[in-house]
């Protein structure tokens, strides 16, 4: 066990150094193992089942928890350390990796939120029912406009092909709000003032998603050599 002082004339940034110090590098390892599991757990979403729609200002707050868990696996020698020590952190650092990895998608890659590609997958999905499905509809349609929003602030380093991919993906999403869905929509067993809210979550959807493609569109330009070339046709 590492030797902690529990009184100590030193500064508190002096009695930190000493624990450490005194710790092996393999002690430092099976500390970090126990907080793993805390440290390497995504935030919760902001709408439940949709994993990618992280608040922003939690992901800020998970990519700096990782950056300090990285330095504090990174300073571990591994030379040090026994065979099964070198195993356990080798999962270690795979499980950082993998989370650090998808920090960086959701701030590069716009074709990760992509809510037509979600409720299109829900229509067809023969594990619901239609009754359970108008109840989840009933609770996703309003987030669409907020869920975008959150999104661009999430894109700090948005790449130019994934940028016209998303493109690609919610110009054919928008002509499936207006049709399929907006059908399930109308022939669905809501009430009329259902029906009504949720055309109104439709067309706020619609709008949020062709300022979605603007702004995807505007990041490609912004990277654009010569500023012209890659645009899309955007659905009217």
């Amino acid at each position: 066990m590492c030797r902690f002082f529990q009184r100590s004339m030193f500064s508190p940034c002096v009695f930190l150094l000493l624990s450490v110090v005194s710790c092996t590098d393999g002690q430092r390892l099976d500390m970090l193992q126990r907080k793993a599991p805390h440290l390497l757990q995504l935030p919760k979403p902001v709408t439940p089942g949709w994993e990618e729609d992280l608040a922003p200002e939690d992901l800020a707050a998970f990519q700096e928890s990782l950056q300090a868990f990285a330095e504090e696996l990174t300073a571990i020698d591994t030379l040090a350390l026994s065979p099964l020590k070198k195993e356990k952190y080798a999962k270690i650092k795979k499980a950082l990796e993998q989370q650090i990895r998808w920090v960086r998608q959701l701030q590069s890659a716009p074709s990760l939120y992509n809510l037509p590609e979600k409720w299109r997958a829900l229509l067809s999905n023969p594990e619901f029912s239609q009754r359970e499905i108008e109840a989840i509809l009933n609770k996703e349609l309003p987030q669409a406009g907020p869920y975008y929003l959150r999104a661009r602030r999430k894109l700090i380093a948005p790449a130019r092909d994934q940028c016209r991919l998303a493109m690609e993906q919610h110009i054919p999403g928008i002509a499936f709000l207006d049709t399929e869905l907006l059908d399930f929509v109308s022939n669905a067993g809501f009430s009329e003032p259902e029906k009504t809210r949720l055309r109104k979550s439709l067309l706020t959807a619609r709008l949020a998603m062709k300022e979605y493609i603007g702004w995807c569109n505007s990041q490609m330009l912004r990277q654009s050599e010569n500023g012209t070339s890659g645009k899309i046709k955007q659905q009217h």
